[in-house]
């Protein structure tokens, strides 16, 4: 779990001072990657696993801030 917040803080940031271009990110990746971390909190939330629930709620943002910047931006 660790590894994949990693890489979506770091794609976050890497977008945003990138000036700004989000063209070599795929729709799609992004979309599941976002839809990802809602369905993994559900889980957590319902097996009663903090961990699991509480690493994709902080990591939730920052995939919904790429996708609308994908969606903003192409």
């Amino acid at each position: 779990m660790r590894n994949r917040t990693q890489v979506n803080v770091l794609q976050f940031t890497a977008d945003r001072d990138a000036s700004r271009q989000t063209r070599d990110l795929s729709l799609a990746s992004v979309a599941m990657g976002a839809a990802g971390t809602v369905l993994w909190s559900i889980y957590g939330i319902a097996i009663a696993s903090g961990p699991v629930a509480i690493a994709n709620l902080i990591i939730m943002p920052f995939a919904f801030a790429t996708l609308v910047m994908k969606l903003r931006l192409g």
